[in-house]
């Protein structure tokens, strides 16, 4: 009887090892961010230079204070189109270490949330992959505030396939709200649809 036992705490053993790792690791990951991480910079370079070959209308609407226009772009300077998103990436020192990471999985998309410290102006970071690991959603929140002005900042990036391999930016939205000395808000909205290529 006694060997019979020792013949099956190995396998018990490996058994139960095997069904921890496997839950641990579908488990959230949260992590303090102080290595490289997803970089904005690399995202809006290669963009950038996919869309200034492509050379796609950009339909823009933009909203403030409530009044509304809407007008049909071409020859866009993609510089200066995205040159405000490369400004927030994770990856510069001023952010280093202000950062948690939560990695889920939802259906075949990676979700990864990098949520700032208090101190931080950048306090939210929103990143999605499909299970190729190509990008299909960018979100990002900030924050200011001064004896004067606060406000607000959110930036949205969504992407689709070109060719069915490359995640191109199909849209772009950047919303901006400033208080000024609390009595005065202003509020902007401009949302950007490029065209299908």
């Amino acid at each position: 009887m006694k060997r019979k036992i020792n013949i099956y705490v190995p396998f018990i053993s490996l058994l139960t090892f095997v069904l921890w790792s496997c839950s641990s690791s579908m488990q959230p990951k949260s992590k303090n961010v102080g290595e490289r991480v997803f970089s904005v910079k690399d995202v809006v370079l290669e963009q950038r230079m996919v869309l200034e070959k492509l050379n796609p209308k950009v339909n823009r609407k933009v909203s403030y204070n409530g009044k509304q226009d809407e007008k049909v772009i071409s020859d866009v300077d993609w510089k200066k189109e995205l040159e405000i998103i490369s400004q927030f990436d994770l990856n510069n020192i001023k952010w280093a270490g202000q950062f948690t990471c939560d990695t889920t999985y939802e259906d075949s998309l990676m979700i990864q949330n990098f949520v700032g410290s208090n101190q931080s102006e950048l306090t939210h970071y929103r990143v999605v992959h499909d299970a190729l690991d190509r990008i299909k959603l960018l979100e990002i929140k900030t924050k200011t505030s001064g004896q004067v002005t606060s406000g607000n900042l959110d930036i949205i990036m969504q992407f689709g396939l070109y060719e069915n391999t490359f995640p191109l930016l199909t849209s772009f939205t950047y919303e901006s709200n400033t208080n000024v000395s609390h009595w005065q808000t202003d509020s902007l909205i401009i949302n950007s649809k490029i065209e299908q290529i």
